[in-house]
């Protein structure tokens, strides 16, 4: 399975090059605020942190420090990880305790925590900076107008998943579907998006999309029940905190009838799903969220004139152990197209994903194919100290703040930056369309 964060020490390690410009003598304070039971933020928060130890706001110690204890007083920041319950109320206390602290910045991972996070800091006349991950309705959730219409203080990293590309991964493997059913919850912003998106997708390729709203976990049970009573043939499910956070209980109603649940998240296959097809991106996410941190407590960003960063794409993971419950056999070309797959509770990762996530971290082929060399001579990965994955994005990380990639880094900065034309053509775009 994948990895806790708490077992990924060994990946923050490797990156020793102290290149932040903060003043030590007076250190920025960085909130870190995400979800308590979401799946997906782990590998997010992964690459966040990767950029600050990069950046110089951590150090080695200072960054396993953070991993175990959730707060961390290092010589360059102080950061402190704070892990959010679904509930509301819940939120917006642990909300106003992180404003207390008086954090310089904020990342925020899931709608629901940048939604309270936004109401709370409207008002202020020096908010903290707000950059937000893991957000995929950020106008939907009105968290802003426009990439570049928005509060002053806050941007962040828009996730995009395309249905019209995953919905045929899921027909690849049951061509004669006809009858899908999606859960969502009522209140969440990217749930009802999402499941929007499953409704329109699917009746464009003609397939019948039973719905069911839930307030809450407790709902769960009965909302897959009443959709397996319409004779559904498989669920297709949208990212949503409260369908993820009991997903065990929609794939065990769904086993028992021999339905597939179908994910629009590839994570979710650790938790039973059949198939994930869905936002693949996550530590590149977290990436691209900590250089507009590492940016703006630089002083080399300005948050207000800092846009919404769109990114889009899909990978595809295939849980084995899953299908064989069913007694569904995965179709060749989902296997072809399976950048890893869950076999024994286990998650295992394919050559090309490998490859990939070693090129996000900017490592050229050269350095891979040394890297690959290495690897075969390594004597902790013979001894099962570390995994193969480990040991590659450890050396990708090596060159993470090479000379080259940083540049690089500082061309995806400028490619955020919003213009007064900019702000003004999507404000009349909104206008008009009101």
């Amino acid at each position: 399975m994948f990895k806790k964060l708490s077992a990924l020490c060994f990946v923050l390690f490797v990156v020793c090059v102290p290149l932040g410009l903060a003043d030590d003598s007076n250190p920025p304070r960085i909130a870190i605020l995400h979800p308590d039971s979401d799946h997906t933020s782990e590998r997010l928060q992964v690459g966040l942190m990767v950029v600050l130890q990069a950046y110089g706001f951590l150090d080695a110690e200072e960054s396993a420090g953070l991993i175990m204890a959730g707060e961390v007083d290092g010589n360059m920041a102080s950061v402190r990880r704070v892990a959010m319950p679904l509930d509301l109320p819940s939120i917006n206390l642990l909300v106003e305790e992180t404003l207390d602290w008086a954090p310089d910045a904020i990342v925020s991972i899931s709608t629901e925590i940048t939604q309270s996070i936004l109401n709370a800091t409207l008002s202020m006349d020096d908010p903290p900076a707000v950059i937000f991950a893991g957000v995929f309705s950020p106008y939907l959730a009105g968290i802003a107008s426009a990439s570049c219409v928005k509060p002053d203080h806050v941007t962040g990293i828009q996730s995009v998943t395309p249905f019209e590309d995953i919905f045929p991964i899921f027909l690849a493997q049951m061509p004669d579907m006809r009858k899908v059913g999606t859960i969502f919850s009522s209140a969440s912003a990217p749930g009802s998006f999402g499941a929007q998106r499953v409704r329109e997708t699917g009746a464009e390729l003609g397939l019948q999309v039973e719905e069911a709203a839930v307030n809450s976990v407790a709902d769960l049970r009965a909302a897959a029940q009443s959709l397996l009573n319409e004779e559904i043939e498989a669920f297709v499910l949208p990212i949503d905190p409260v369908v993820d956070a009991g997903l065990p209980i929609v794939v065990a109603i769904a086993t028992e009838y021999g339905v597939p649940v179908f994910h629009a998240a590839t994570t979710a296959t650790t938790l039973g799903a059949t198939v994930g097809a869905g936002y693949f991106q996550l530590v590149q996410h977290g990436i691209e969220s900590g250089l507009i941190l590492a940016g703006y407590l630089n002083g080399e960003l300005n948050i207000a004139t800092t846009g919404i960063q769109t990114t889009e794409g899909y990978r595809v993971v295939v849980s084995l152990d899953s299908a064989e419950a069913l007694g569904m056999e995965i179709v060749d070309e989902l296997m072809d197209a399976a950048f890893a797959t869950v076999s024994d509770g286990e998650t295992v990762f394919s050559p090309e994903f490998l490859l990939w996530h070693l090129q996000t971290l900017g490592m050229s082929m050269p350095e891979i194919s040394a890297a690959m060399e290495s690897m075969e001579q390594n004597e902790d990965i013979q001894s099962g100290a570390i995994s193969t994955r480990q040991f590659l994005v450890g050396e990708g990380l090596k060159t993470f703040a090479s000379a080259e990639n940083m540049v690089k880094h500082a061309e995806f900065l400028q490619s955020l930056q919003c213009s007064d034309e900019m702000v003004a053509e999507q404000q009349a775009a909104l206008d008009g369309a009101s």
